[in-house]
């Protein structure tokens, strides 16, 4: 499902103007994103938790000429689906 498909869901659902919707959808993104960028774990109760994970350098091919290579330290997303989003999934 897209951003578009959530947008337009949410609008027909709630009976309000697709502008609205996708204003308030992009500032929700908008401060998720800062709070990740800050280290911090954004939690939405019943849905599940994204928190920022340090992974490590190591070591790594390059699949065309199988030459050894270094993949660098990122900081990557992980998100823990909560549990009510997991039974629901079962």
């Amino acid at each position: 499902m897209s951003k578009t498909n959530i947008v337009r869901a949410v609008a027909s659902q709630t009976a309000q103007p697709r502008r609205r919707v996708a204003s308030t959808i992009e500032a929700f993104i908008g401060r998720m994103t800062d709070q990740l960028r800050k280290g911090k774990k954004v939690t939405l109760s019943g849905f599940g938790t994204f928190r920022v994970h340090h992974r490590k350098a190591r070591k790594g091919r390059n699949p065309r000429t199988g030459e050894p290579l270094i993949i660098p330290a990122a900081r990557v997303v992980r998100f823990k689906a909560g549990t009510s989003l997991r039974e629901e999934i079962r």
